[in-house]
């Protein structure tokens, strides 16, 4: 009878570390999904060249992002509004928006 409380035993601690080690994988799987996504920022183009473009967004915050594909800042402008989704500093789209001065939509 002891013998079989011990494989009890070991059968159950075995099952709570392959749980753990599961759960471990699932939260690391969430984490790097989550990281994946696209961060958006909206704000007024101060400056744009063929590879760059600066905003600068209603709190005053600048930031600049590389573009990694020219044809996506086609007819931006400095003054231009703008909603840019960024990874890493990247620009992966920019939208045009349409508004006044006193904010964005």
């Amino acid at each position: 009878m002891t013998r079989l409380k011990k494989i009890g035993n070991i059968l159950m601690v075995f099952m709570l570390l392959a749980g753990g080690v599961t759960s471990f994988a699932a939260t690391r799987n969430s984490m790097q999904q989550a990281a994946a996504k696209p961060h958006v920022t909206m704000g007024q183009i101060t400056t744009i060249s063929e590879h760059s473009l600066t905003l600068k967004d209603k709190n005053g915050k600048v930031q600049t992002f590389q573009i990694t594909d020219p044809p996506m800042a086609t007819g931006l402008k400095s003054g231009d509004k703008v909603s840019v989704a960024s990874e890493n500093g990247h620009a992966s789209s920019i939208k045009k928006l349409m508004g006044t001065s006193s904010g964005y939509k």
